[in-house]
């Protein structure tokens, strides 16, 4: 999902090319969510400031909320999918 920063770049999702941002870069207000664990957690900026460490050990990757991400999209689809099986043992 998502590519090497070369110097001077934004990391960008391989296959949207969507910009991420890691944690502690200063950028514009505005809601972004998280990206690199999956969880699509939203964090909401009302002026130019800091995105916000994730305290897990990973570098946190965030991308703005405004920007469609078929990753998103994926993940949303695979966590919908209700699989319907039959009851054991009831009539």
């Amino acid at each position: 999902m998502m590519s090497s920063a070369n110097a001077g770049q934004c990391d960008r999702c391989e296959e949207c090319n969507t910009p991420l941002y890691q944690a502690g870069e200063y950028v514009s207000a505005g809601d972004y969510l998280r990206v690199d664990d999956g969880s699509f957690q939203r964090v909401r900026l009302s002026a130019m400031e800091q995105l916000p460490a994730s305290f897990d050990g990973h570098i946190a990757l965030y991308r703005a909320a405004a920007a469609p991400c078929a990753c998103e999209r994926r993940q949303a689809e695979a966590t919908h999918v209700i699989r319907a099986t039959p009851a054991l043992g009831r009539s």
